[in-house]
Formats: C-alpha cells, structure tokens, sequence
C-alpha cells in the first residue's frame, strides 16, 4: 500500500524511494513513463537495475520516445534472463554535485548555475541569467540546454561530460532553447570535462538547476561543485536486445508433425 501511494503521488522523492524498493525486491527491469526529472528520480536509487526510459512529454533528452509494445517486449526479455544484459545495455554517464564534499543530487543530462539568488520559477528559460553549465550528453536533435553543447562538440564518443561558461566571448552559438525559437548564446569559453574532475561554483548568490529544473542555492560558505561520472544507470538498447533475443529464439517456436 505504501508503495502504491508513493507512486500515485508523482512526487520526485516518493518515485526514488520506490525504485529503490523495486531495486530491493530484486526487479529484473524497470520501464520509466516521464522525462528528464522522473528519470532522474529513479536514477538516485535504481542501482544495477536495468531501465527502459520511454518519455511522455516535451523536450525530453534522456528517455526516448518508444512504442509501448516493444518497449515492453525488451524489458520482458530483460528482466526474464532471455537476452544477455551486458550486451543490450549501456551505462550512462551522470554529473554529480557535492555541498562540503558530500553528493546531494545527480543530473542525467544537464547542470546549471543561474545568477538568480532563488528558486522561483523552476524552469531555466533565459539564457542571461545562466553562468556556466555542466553537460553529460549533447543532443543535437534536442531542446534545451543539451543542444547549446551540440553545436560545441560531441559527446557520445568521448569519456566525461563538456564545461561550458557562459557570456561575452569569440563564440555565439545559435540553440533551440525553447520549442519554436532559435536562441543566440554568447559562450565566454568551453572545454571536455573528464571523469572526476570536480569543479568548483564559485558564483553567489546562486541556485543550481538538475535537468532544466532549478532545485536549491547554496549558502554563501558552502562549497559546491560539480563533476561528471561513468556511474549512471543502466539503460536498455531496445533494437539490440530485440535483435538480440530474436537470435537467441526467444520469439520462435517450432512446430513438430
């Protein structure tokens, strides 16, 4: 019952504690219905248990839109043991962020320092007030803070995250912030981030958006930094793990006379 209420609810701390519990119980798999921020949330607490992200909204980066058939048929063939998980998953990459040394959050995609002193508003929209962002993935086809780091370099072959300061500078990148407009974005300097390498938010006062969504500010004699680790979830490769259990017979029965 408790499980079930926290899942009615949506509430971003009861859908990581649930995962957690799902994690516990020993799920096979799980299939995420929602965007950046849900995955996320299961992200704190899901440990080595493979998901299948399928978004449900708008300008999503992380989950991938996917017919709810398949989608299933692959966390089926997952989670039932029928396929072999090391080959139809990948590890995603996630950007950690520390108050005094100590992880308080994770990110999936983006990291953003806005000069706004509050939360407020959570959505990060204006682009004047952001400082710098931290990137694990650059979606060229996306919208949204990923898509300032695709027209900077690509990311899906590297090993680390990308560190982008924003403001006057030698670049203006030209981005789809928002759906229906192409927004320039003065770039002050750029450069790859590598695997724990932790760098620190000098900026007060500040806040610090997860994903899109500003999520707290720290106080003026916290240090708070951020880093990118190879420690995100496991996610499932749908093609594969269908092509995958196809070969191995899964969908196929033969019939004797």
């Amino acid at each position: 019952v408790d499980f079930l209420n926290m899942m009615a609810r949506g509430d971003e701390q009861d859908t990581s504690r649930a995962a957690g519990m799902m994690a516990e119980a020993g799920v096979g798999c799980l299939v995420t219905l929602g965007g950046d921020g849900t995955n996320r949330a299961v992200a704190r607490n899901v440990g080595s248990v493979p998901i299948v992200p399928i978004s449900t909204g708008t300008n999503n980066v992380f989950p991938e839109t996917l017919e709810g058939t398949v989608a299933g048929l692959a966390a089926g063939v997952v989670a039932a043991g029928l396929v072999n998980v090391r080959k139809v998953t990948k590890v995603a990459r996630r950007l950690e962020v520390h108050i005094n040394g100590d992880l308080v959050d994770i990110a999936l995609v983006d990291v953003a320092v806005s000069k706004e002193a509050f939360v407020g508003a959570r959505a990060i929209w204006e682009m004047d007030t952001v400082d710098e962002i931290f990137l694990a993935r650059t979606e060229p086809a996306s919208i949204g803070l990923s898509a300032i780091g695709a027209r900077l370099g690509d990311l899906s072959t590297s090993d680390g995250g990308m560190h982008i300061r924003l403001g006057p500078g030698d670049t203006l990148v030209f981005a789809p912030i928002v759906p229906g407009a192409v927004t320039p974005v003065p770039v002050r300097e750029w450069r790859l981030l590598p695997f724990d390498e932790a760098v620190e938010i000098k900026l007060r006062p500040c806040t610090i958006a997860l994903d899109g969504e500003r999520a707290f500010g720290p106080s003026l004699d916290e240090t708070i930094s951020v880093s990118i680790s190879p420690g995100g979830p496991l996610v499932v490769d749908v093609d594969t793990a269908l092509r995958e259990a196809a070969s191995n017979g899964v969908f196929t029965d033969r019939q004797t006379r």
